[in-house]
């Protein structure tokens, strides 16, 4: 029969031989602290590791025994607390999802879970017009409107027009140089450098009108 690891201190010893006692190399300072420890081990599945106790040349004390079954009950409580822990969080987990899928207003990503709409119709138009909303304020109550929505991709459209503006003014402009500079013959001949810097430009500048079209 296993004896229950039990602190030797607590009970009567009865003139029990104090002397150090060693099993397998490691020392105890008793009989009754050698007994504890192979309880503990038997109990706990605590190892005790030769010269590693408090006692003079690493001798095992009762009290190191004491510490050792305070270290793994601590350890195993901290385990199970972990494991309540980590079920309530997969619990909320699975509520929340629950929840996500009784609100139509709320998105499956989770970017569009802090958008909502006023209406089914602002929320259709919007996912139908892939607009982005980032930069729109929300006048409903209750999120966005159908009048955001429309607010929203209409400024979209406005700067799609501005850029293509701006990309047929760069290429109107690059003609006009062309046509002004003409073909580098005759009298341009003579001067080189001008007619090559004055092509590179053009070129730099016919590159980054194709880029922005």
């Amino acid at each position: 029969m296993t004896r229950k690891a039990t602190n030797p201190m607590k009970e009567d010893k009865n003139g029990v031989n104090d002397a150090i006692v060693s099993i397998n190399n490691v020392k105890y300072e008793s009989q009754d602290a050698a007994d504890y420890a192979t309880a503990t081990t038997n109990e706990y599945a605590v190892q005790f590791e030769e010269g590693k106790g408090t006692g003079k040349d690493g001798v095992y004390t009762v009290a190191d025994i004491d510490s050792a079954i305070e270290g793994v009950t601590a350890q195993r409580s901290a385990q199970v607390e972990d494991g309540e822990n980590q079920a309530i969080t997969e619990n909320q987990a699975k509520t929340d999802t629950v929840a996500s899928d009784v609100n139509p207003t709320v998105t499956e990503t989770t970017e569009a879970q802090a958008v909502k709409f006023a209406s089914d119709a602002a929320e259709k138009l919007a996912k139908d017009s892939n607009v982005d909303l980032s930069g729109v304020k929300a006048t409903g109550k209750s999120g966005f409107t159908k009048a955001d929505i429309e607010q929203a991709i209409a400024a979209t459209g406005n700067d799609d027009e501005a850029q293509a503006t701006e990309s047929r003014d760069d290429v109107k402009s690059i003609i006009e140089d062309l046509v002004s500079f003409g073909l580098p013959v005759k009298g341009a001949l003579k001067d080189k450098p001008k007619v090559q810097a004055t092509w590179l430009d053009l070129q730099n500048r016919a590159q980054k009108a194709l880029q922005a079209l």
